[in-house]
């Protein structure tokens, strides 16, 4: 016995070339599945079994239906019958009866007093549906615009304005930043960690990002948006690798280990689409304040800018986001970010995510798994808010 769906039919044929022959059924069938199987057939052959085309006998057999006619004939005269039939009995039956069986005055009160009942309450259903209907179609546009209002953050387009950070370098930001931003240069210690930092560029020493990447985290995304927060150490320290944002690797570049880390877990837990690049801009676009909280690093000693003034601008900047009253998460991974949760643990608006660094070496002590990505949409999508698109 071989597979039912296999159409093996008879066939007369005298003259047959001994190569389209099968003397085995089931090999048959598998040329007959490799030919196209809705156009071949496999036919039963004195000396096994032949693989042809289907007979042109059935299409034509299924078209040919010329008893249309006789069909079309046939069915007037019984919808004829049917209809005249069906109107007089419903329509007459009713009228004679009341006639003949009460001719009287009473009878006449009757069928007019019914229909005036009836038509009452038919009239008065539909009214209390329409209002009733129309109560919900308000309710629902109420629902959806305050989707609309909460999911606005996002989505809202702000504009990118010059700031100046030292005489010479000019760099964008979002407007939502820029009044708070001159507010912190007439502090006290931004003319000394500009004129550092500006003699560190100026002194021809590497150290990334390049001075036009600085601030870039305040170019894509606003203040007014912000809705994660990750705080980085510092920028990577490799050539052309930092881009201005935490974790982030420029997208000419290779990814950095750390941001590989990374994006294999967002790929585990969200399950975002595998990228070759490690650009985390699209994430900075969604409403994720990527910020390092020392915006330099030279390339011979990473860390040895960490107490030449930019914690005081970095601490004013995240208070500023800590003020704000939208529910927003904070991302802490590693010793250094964790500086940071005595500012946001009491703030009921603020939910909380620590995990070790995400560096290859240590990832594996509880960065992967931790499912950051999935907590923060869920605790986002709670209060009101569009999820984060996390794909690259």
């Amino acid at each position: 016995q071989y597979h039912p769906e296999v159409d093996v039919r008879e066939i007369d044929v005298d003259e047959v070339p001994p190569s389209q022959i099968y003397t085995d059924l089931e090999r048959a069938e598998f040329a007959e599945r490799k030919k196209e199987p809705y156009e071949k057939v496999i036919y039963a052959h004195p000396d096994g079994y032949l693989v042809g085309e289907k007979p042109e006998e059935v299409p034509p057999v299924e078209q040919i239906e010329p008893s249309e006619e006789e069909v079309k004939t046939e069915t007037p005269p019984e919808v004829a019958e049917e209809v005249p039939v069906t109107e007089p009995e419903k329509i007459m039956m009713p009228v004679k009866v009341a006639e003949e069986e009460t001719p009287a005055e009473e009878p006449k009160e009757t069928p007019v007093e019914e229909p005036k009942e009836e038509l009452e309450p038919v009239q008065e259903e539909p009214v209390q549906v329409e209002e009733v209907e129309e109560v919900k179609e308000i309710e629902e546009v109420e629902e959806v615009e305050e989707v609309k209002e909460g999911a606005l953050i996002t989505l809202t387009k702000k504009k990118t304005v010059p700031f100046t950070m030292w005489e010479g370098n000019t760099v964008l930001v979002s407007e939502g930043w820029l009044t708070h931003l001159e507010e912190e240069k007439k502090k006290d210690y931004y003319p000394e960690l500009m004129d550092f930092v500006r003699g560190v560029y100026e002194s021809g020493k590497l150290c990334y990002p390049e001075a036009d990447y600085l601030l870039k985290c305040l170019e894509y995304t606003d203040l007014e948006n912000v809705r994660v927060v990750i705080i980085g150490k510092f920028p990577f320290y490799r050539k052309n690798q930092a881009d201005g944002l935490a974790f982030s690797t420029n997208i000419q570049q290779k990814p950095h280990q750390t941001t590989k880390v990374i994006i294999k877990e967002a790929v585990d837990d969200v399950g975002i689409k595998e990228v070759e690049h490690g650009s985390l801009v699209n994430w900075a676009k969604e409403g994720v304040l990527l910020i390092n909280a020392v915006m330099t690093a030279p390339a011979d000693k990473p860390a040895s800018h960490t107490d030449c003034g930019w914690k005081f601008l970095t601490d004013a900047l995240l208070d500023l986001v800590i003020k704000d009253e939208k529910p927003k998460v904070f991302v802490l991974w590693g010793e250094q970010a964790r500086d940071y949760l005595e500012r946001v643990s009491d703030k009921d608006n603020i939910l909380v995510l620590e995990a070790p660094n995400p560096s290859p070496l240590s990832a594996a002590n509880g960065f992967y798994g931790s499912k950051p990505f999935s907590k923060i949409n869920e605790f986002l999508t709670a209060h009101g808010y569009a999820p984060i698109n996390w794909e690259l």
